[in-house]
């Protein structure tokens, strides 16, 4: 009877050995939450794909600010509506191979803390677009060559640079705050500076725009969703991103 009970008690001890081998974050203090990792991506001007770089969310802080990180991973109850990535846009046509939402470290801190801050408040921030490759910059300006709404490729866009965001908020439904107009309308009733929208429209825009520019960013004088990182000056890149 001895013999038995010691012999069940190995076999209990060697199967709990097994199970905690074969799941290591339970082995560990059960209490303790995994710190998730940040994708990242070298700086690199040409069209050519980057080999990803593992960076603990912790770390994010440190790194350096050149470097590309997805806000999906690093921001994932942000909501992420890429139009460029579908035909809802205003040239009506796909222009990414899919939905990515990079930005440089120092656009995307202060974008986190806008969004934090906007989470205090029952919102989240809905990102309609971020960094643009060069290439697609290019094919924008041959739809638009108007300076108001698409840099010209000569020069470059904030958006090639990961330091331009066009985004708006919504409330804890997903629903959109009304902003007065569509996303990507070209006319006046579009401008920041437009005051004739109502009460309730007017003061959303307030909303959006001095929680923007409390952390760096600054509005374009034509299109009320798109703000550009002041606080850092980056290089045009044609980095492009892998499709899974």
């Amino acid at each position: 009877m001895k013999k038995h009970i010691f012999y069940h008690f190995c076999f209990i001890i060697t199967i709990l050995s097994l199970w905690r081998c074969n799941n290591p974050s339970q082995a560990a203090n059960p209490n303790s939450t995994p710190t998730p990792a940040i994708v990242a991506r070298a700086d690199n001007n040409q069209s050519t794909k980057i080999a990803p770089i593992i960076i603990n969310v912790d770390s994010l802080l440190k790194q350096n600010d050149t470097l590309w990180v997805d806000m999906e991973v690093i921001a994932p109850d942000m909501v992420f509506d890429i139009r460029y990535a579908t035909k809802n846009n205003f040239v009506g046509e796909v222009m990414y191979d899919c939905p990515k939402c990079f930005l440089r470290v120092a656009s995307a801190k202060a974008l986190l803390q806008v969004h934090n801050e906007l989470k205090t408040k029952s919102y989240r921030l809905k990102m309609y677009d971020c960094y643009r490759p060069w290439s697609v910059q290019n094919k924008l300006w041959k739809k638009v060559p108007d300076a108001r709404y698409v840099a010209p490729p000569s020069k470059g866009s904030m958006h090639n640079k990961g330091a331009a965001v066009d985004l708006t908020i919504v409330d804890k439904n997903g629903q959109e705050l009304d902003m007065g107009t569509e996303f990507d309308f070209f006319g006046k009733e579009a401008y920041p500076s437009y005051t004739q929208h109502n009460s309730t429209i007017n003061s959303n825009r307030r909303l959006l725009r001095s929680t923007m520019e409390k952390y760096g960013f600054g509005i374009s004088t034509t299109e009320w969703w798109h703000f550009s990182y002041r606080k850092k000056s980056f290089k045009v890149s044609n980095f492009q991103w892998e499709c899974k």
